[in-house]
């Protein structure tokens, strides 16, 4: 898993500034077979999730807000997470067996 940060900021004016905070969380996804004698590995990496926050406002104490929001946006991919987690885990509670692996499985990829 990689945690990609874009910040970028504008001034517009000798005292205010506009800042965009991007998060995201990618996930590395790798796939190897043998065709007869070569082998065929694929990589590659997918957004497993995405946030933007827009921040503007006096450039003073800009750089503790951008900080503050990071942390936000990092606590909001924690939060969304642990709640998929336990929707799967409601999901396996009520099946058994086989079904329950299946569920879990493709839960998994959403």
């Amino acid at each position: 898993m990689l945690v990609a940060l874009e910040i970028s900021g504008h001034e517009i004016s000798e005292t205010y500034c506009v800042v965009v905070v991007r998060a995201d969380v990618l996930l590395h996804d790798a796939f190897e077979r043998t065709d007869g004698a070569f082998p065929i590995v694929s990589t590659s990496w997918r957004i497993l999730w995405s946030d933007t926050a827009l921040l503007s406002g006096p450039r003073d104490g800009m750089s503790e807000r951008v900080r503050g929001e990071v942390i936000d946006l990092l606590d909001a991919f924690a939060t969304a997470r642990i709640q998929r987690i336990e929707r799967i885990a409601a999901k396996l509670t009520e099946r058994k067996g086989r079904e329950a692996a299946e569920s879990w499985r493709g839960s998994l990829g959403e």
